[in-house]
């Protein structure tokens, strides 16, 4: 299968060492098994976070979103005006916050959102015996075809490039057999 040889050399060549990583580590074998295989490094939050926002502008079907830590801040307020917006063209929005990770979020934050007919759920509702069970995936998946993943939250921090400003994160964008994975991991939580 020429696609997943292209692919895998792809990992192995990065200029940063994947080869012994968690991350590629989980996804050599995911890739293995897929017919088609196409992912682009995102270096940085900022880089991460404006490629999402520009995938949920160009959804058509649907949008899955998963976040741990989201705020109310010119980035969180960008994110919900595009999901928003992704939920007056007709799309089906669904939203996924963990309730500790973004502990300072108010539930009115989403009202505009929920009017214009978007889902939202807070992950596992603080309670004194529950309080340890996070989500700390960050997930987007726009119309079963493009995926993002990483280490990035939407916040402010996570703008920048971790040297002049914020934190740095790495985050992936996917197409391929591995976002409908992607998918399933949403839909089952």
């Amino acid at each position: 299968m020429p696609e997943m040889k292209e692919c895998l050399n792809k990992l192995n060549g990065a200029d940063f060492n994947l080869r012994f990583s968690p991350i590629s580590q989980i996804l050599k074998p995911l890739m293995a098994n897929s017919l088609k295989c196409q992912f682009e490094w995102l270096r940085t939050g900022e880089e991460a976070l404006r490629e999402m926002l520009r995938a949920i502008q160009e959804a058509k079907v649907s949008v899955r979103f998963e976040m741990y830590i989201f705020e109310d801040s010119p980035i969180g307020r960008a994110f919900r005006e595009a999901l928003t917006g992704a939920c007056q063209r007709g799309v089906r929005v669904q939203i996924l916050i963990d309730t500790l990770g973004s502990v300072t979020l108010p539930e009115s934050f989403w009202d505009t959102y929920r009017k214009a007919g978007g889902e939202f759920r807070w992950f596992n509702p603080l309670k004194l015996n529950r309080w340890i069970f996070r989500d700390h995936r960050k997930i987007l998946v726009c119309d079963d075809q493009i995926a993002f993943i990483g280490g990035f939250n939407v916040a402010e921090e996570y703008q920048g490039d971790g040297v002049k400003k914020g934190w740095r994160d790495l985050g992936m964008k996917i197409s391929g057999q591995l976002v409908q994975e992607l998918s399933l991991a949403f839909d089952e939580m």
